[in-house]
Formats: C-alpha cells, sequence, structure tokens
C-alpha cells in the first residue's frame, strides 16, 4: 500500500487548536500502532492542511493511523494498492 495525500481539519464547534500525529501502523482498540511518525499536524482554530506525494506515493506496508493528540480533528487518507509484481 501507498499513501497518496492526507488532510486534516480542525472542526471543533468551538474556535480550538489541535494536534494530530500520522504514522505507520493500523488502530487497534483506539490507539494507534506504535509506528514510525510520517507527519506531526499542528492546526490553529479553524484551519485545514495537507499534502499530497509524488504520483508513486509513500510505502506505507504497515497501513496509516492518525493519532489525534489535542483537540477535534477531521482526517482524509488516500491510498493505493499496487498491484503483484
Amino acid at each position: 500500500m501507498r499513501l497518496v495525500s492526507w488532510t486534516a481539519r480542525e472542526s471543533a464547534a468551538g474556535a480550538a487548536a489541535a494536534t494530530v500525529v500520522l504514522r505507520h501502523g493500523v488502530l487497534a482498540a483506539g490507539v494507534c500502532s506504535a509506528g514510525g511518525v510520517i507527519a506531526y499536524v499542528e492546526l490553529a482554530p479553524n484551519e485545514s492542511v495537507g499534502h499530497s506525494f509524488d504520483a508513486r506515493g509513500l510505502a506505507v506496508a504497515s497501513g496509516v493511523c492518525a493519532d489525534v493528540i489535542a483537540g477535534t480533528v477531521d482526517v482524509g487518507i488516500a491510498t493505493v494498492v499496487e498491484a503483484a509484481p
């Protein structure tokens, strides 16, 4: 699997900052596995950010997990699966 792009939007009802960490890994029992960090994202109130990788994307064989550290965040993750050779 390859990560093609991600977006994050601070989505609290009131003005609040938010922090999310995107990691290699999967969500299990509400907790991200301890995979390597892809991005640290700090969001101001009502802010949204995103990143697109080149056409091949970033290898994420173990998946991608969004670990919300603070605030309320909507996260979008786009991946593609490569065909076996």
